[in-house]
């Protein structure tokens, strides 16, 4: 029972992070406009906004720490690389920094892979989409 409670809260706080991620991405996005930085072409609407982006990310990683195992005492941070289609498939993942423990670095591509599909990217980001995130392991 405490591990399904500590995998809740964990979801909980990643949802939380997300938000406020999206949150601040739609602030600076609002800043750059509003301060003339924004000189390139509005996108077309069909484009995915910075804010969208943001909290598409944010629901990834939140997705993807439902699928974190446990660390068994062991922690480090590893950074993981992968690729994820229109439809929202891990089409690859690789390590793309160590934690300096092998087990957990292993851990964090194979929590990746599991978590296949993660949500769909907004449309606009095109067919295939590129990302790099931590996995914090305590």
């Amino acid at each position: 029972r405490k591990a399904l409670a500590d995998k809740r809260e964990h979801a909980r706080q990643a949802q939380q992070a997300a938000r406020s991620a999206a949150r601040a991405a739609a602030r600076a996005d609002e800043a750059r406009q509003g301060s003339g930085q924004g000189s390139a072409p509005a996108a077309p609407s069909s484009a995915a906004s910075g804010a969208e982006t943001a909290t598409w990310r944010g629901a990834v990683v939140a997705h993807l720490n439902s699928f974190k195992p446990a660390s068994n005492g062991a922690s480090g941070t590893a950074r993981v690389a992968f690729a994820v289609d229109g439809g929202g498939r891990v089409v690859s993942a690789s390590l793309a920094g160590s934690s300096g423990d092998a087990g957990l670095d292993a851990a964090a591509v194979a929590m990746v892979r599991r978590a296949s599909p993660v949500p769909a990217p907004p449309p606009g980001l095109g067919g295939r989409i590129n990302l790099t995130i931590p996995v914090r392991f305590h």
